[in-house]
């Protein structure tokens, strides 16, 4: 029911419009229309006013919004008066009763039950299964809140234990184990396609990773296996995120991990802020690197590092960082990369986006040593990280890099360089430079392969003295293998994307001091001017100028020069760091909870090292690389049908319409049959088919 407002009366008399008004005599009302009584009625009689509301309005005699701002109505309920008076007369003005038309299905007994769960801190999703099982009657967590409400019964929250990494929907004495995979013979599902994948889990190991970093997570219905799995094939599937998965056909999704029904949205959202509350991503992601480098996946001699940053779009201020794509700050977080030289990620690390690489290498270098042991690397990055303390680090720990030289203007004479190659992963090449030392302020003499292309010449340095001049341009110019990473992963997994944009205040702490970056800039500036004017001076001097004219400059490059000395003065007294509260705006700066982004990045590289390792097998049957990721999509995303018997899943695809792309699908599920595989956490068999194409016979007509 609407609230009705009162009425503002002057003389007895409220205007609607021109033509309409009404007057207040005691407890009754006028309506008047051109002076002409239209109605009246009792005050309080609601079924009379609103059969005049909805009268004036189908009649055009006043606008909804006139009605609106005189009775106190909104303008959408008078429209739907006036509906209800087209649709159902006069009746249509009395309105129903509100609240359930029927008896309330929570029942004494019901009640009694839910009573009796609550006094034993069970949680509402266990007494909603529980009613279910026992009475039949589904209930939702409102109802359970409101008993719990009217019974005064009161229960603590238990928040994740940390320390406890198995989290349970069920206390000891009455626990539930998940249910066993459960499948049913369909004649086509839309995902039968992503059945290929499994192979790829079971041999890389992915399950048994995940479930030695966080145990098992108990659950009615989606345990660990069905949350994680969902996460893997949501991805995948190419699902942009967590919200986009409202897309999906569950019916058909959930046969894919084993459920009647893929989970829904807010359950994935659930068992994901459960996994983040371990705080246990960047183990995760350790623990999969060692296993995959154990399995011979990458080869760690050299490794590569650049990081990707990740932008904001939120009401929230947060940390900064340089957005190349934009080039602008924008508000975010940076990703940093470590892969082989063929491009392959082996782990990563989410820093706030003002953490820069040589603030971050010491940490990533401790991760490396971690998974590969104390072999020695090398490391290979941008100009992003050329800082000559970094390079001290890097020679303590005893680790070689190789990186371009920053701010490099000397140029040297064609005839010191030469025609060298080298040949690497089985291709020869060849490159025209210049292998010599040069000295680097605060660090000494360095190694420095100058490469000369065109007119260009491309200083890099390193601190390898073992491996040829050649091959170290080579692998400084192989960087490039890992930016078609990045554009890979965002353009396919959608790295970009951020799947929570919870926040928390940033701890206070020291940062460098912004005004000794705008001081800096005041000097730069002051210095050019001085420039300028000596260039000014010269030239007056040698086209014999007029004295006066000089001693204006000279004038002004003494006030410049002072203005110079003053700035500096200034500058060394301003500290470098300065705590974080005592900034501008310091304290309402807020940082990006990152550990959920962490999870789901773990999942996606664990997605494209399933789509490499079925890559391998698929190369042995079709030899194009230029589109092999395209056929091994289309397969993967092919329909097909189900069928169980004699604990064997066989799963028949639909075959691509192109011959060599049907050969090379029947090549690949001739391969994986070969290697066994059973669905994880059953005996249950996975066996792969193509079904036959069907061929049409064409008609012939004739005239």
């Amino acid at each position: 029911m609407q609230e009705e407002f009162a009425f503002k009366i002057e003389n007895e008399k409220t205007m609607i419009n021109e033509h309409c008004w009404l007057t207040t005599e005691g407890n009754r009302r006028n309506i008047y229309v051109n002076y002409a009584p239209f109605s009246c009625y009792q005050i309080g009689d609601k079924v009379n006013e609103r059969f005049i509301l909805a009268s004036l309005s189908a009649a055009n005699i006043a606008r909804k919004t006139e009605l609106s701002k005189t009775f106190g109505y909104h303008r959408n309920y008078i429209t739907r008066l006036e509906d209800d008076l087209l649709k159902n007369g006069v009746a249509g003005m009395i309105e129903s009763k509100r609240g359930p038309k029927d008896s309330w299905k929570v029942t004494p007994q019901i009640r009694k039950r839910i009573t009796k769960l609550l006094e034993k801190s069970k949680p509402a999703s266990y007494i909603m299964a529980r009613i279910e099982k026992e009475f039949g009657v589904r209930i939702t967590d409102t109802t359970v809140y409101n008993i719990k409400k009217i019974t005064g019964i009161t229960t603590e929250e238990k928040a994740p234990i940390i320390e406890q990494p198995v989290l349970e929907l069920f206390d000891a004495e009455e626990k539930e184990e998940v249910q066993s995979p459960t499948f049913r013979t369909t004649k086509e599902i839309s995902y039968a396609g992503e059945f290929l994948y499994y192979p790829a889990i079971e041999n890389l190991g992915i399950l048994s990773v995940f479930e030695k970093v966080y145990r098992r997570i108990k659950g009615r219905i989606y345990g660990f296996q069905e949350t994680l799995l969902s996460l893997f094939f949501l991805t995948a599937s190419h699902f942009k995120s967590i919200e986009s998965f409202k897309g999906v056909v569950r019916k058909d999704f959930g046969i894919l991990i084993g459920r009647k029904v893929a989970p829904a949205v807010k359950t994935l959202r659930r068992k994901l802020s459960w996994l983040a509350s371990l705080k246990k991503g960047a183990l995760l992601g350790i623990e999969l690197a060692k296993l995959f480098v154990t399995r011979e996946l990458y080869q760690v001699g050299v490794v590569y590092i650049d990081g990707h940053f990740k932008p904001y779009y939120g009401s929230k201020k947060v940390t900064k960082g340089y957005f190349t794509q934009r080039r602008l700050v924008h508000p975010g977080c940076t990703e940093y990369f470590i892969n082989d030289y063929r491009g392959r990620p082996l782990f990563f690390m989410l820093v706030e986006a003002c953490d820069s690489l040589t603030k971050v290498m010491p940490e990533i270098i401790s991760d490396i040593r971690n998974i590969i042991g104390m072999r020695r690397f090398t490391i290979i990055f941008d100009r992003g990280g050329y800082s000559t303390t970094l390079f001290e680090l890097l020679k303590r720990e005893g680790v070689d890099f190789i990186t371009y030289h920053r701010g490099w203007k000397k140029k040297y004479p064609l005839s010191k360089f030469k025609h060298k190659w080298t040949k690497f992963m089985g291709k020869r090449y060849s490159f025209l430079l210049y292998d010599t030392r040069v000295r680097l302020n605060k660090f000494g003499r360095i190694r420095t392969v100058i490469v000369m292309k065109g007119n260009h010449q491309t200083p890099i340095i390193t601190s390898d003295l073992k491996r040829s001049a050649p091959l170290i341009a080579h692998l400084m110019f192989n960087r490039w293998g890992q930016e078609n990473f990045f554009k890979y992963m965002t353009e396919n997994y959608h790295l970009d994307s951020l799947c929570s944009y919870d926040s928390q205040k940033a701890e206070d702490r020291l940062v460098t001091n912004p005004l000794k970056k705008i001081m800096s800039k005041k000097i730069k500036t002051v210095k050019n001017q001085i420039t300028e004017l000596q260039i000014k001076l010269g030239s007056s001097v040698s086209e014999n100028k007029t004295k006066i004219v000089n001693k204006k400059i000279l004038k002004q490059l003494r006030q410049l020069e002072n203005n110079l000395k003053k700035l500096k003065y200034r500058q060394r007294t301003i500290p470098k760091k300065v705590l974080l509260s005592q900034l501008k705006g310091g304290n309402n700066l807020e940082v990006l909870q990152l550990e959920k982004k962490v999870i789901i990045d773990t999942v996606k590289l664990c997605a494209y090292q399933s789509e490499q390792w079925l890559l391998q097998l698929l190369a042995k049957h079709y030899d194009n690389d230029n589109d092999i990721r395209q056929v091994l999509k289309i397969i993967t995303q092919s329909k097909g049908s189900l069928s169980v018997k004699d604990n064997t899943i066989t799963v028949s695809l639909n075959a691509p319409d192109i011959p060599q792309y049907r050969e090379s699908a029947i090549g690949l599920c001739k391969e994986l049959n070969q290697l066994k595989v059973k669905f994880p956490g059953s005996n249950l068999g996975i066996h792969y088919e193509i079904k036959e194409q069907m061929h049409t016979t064409g008609c012939e007509f004739r005239a």
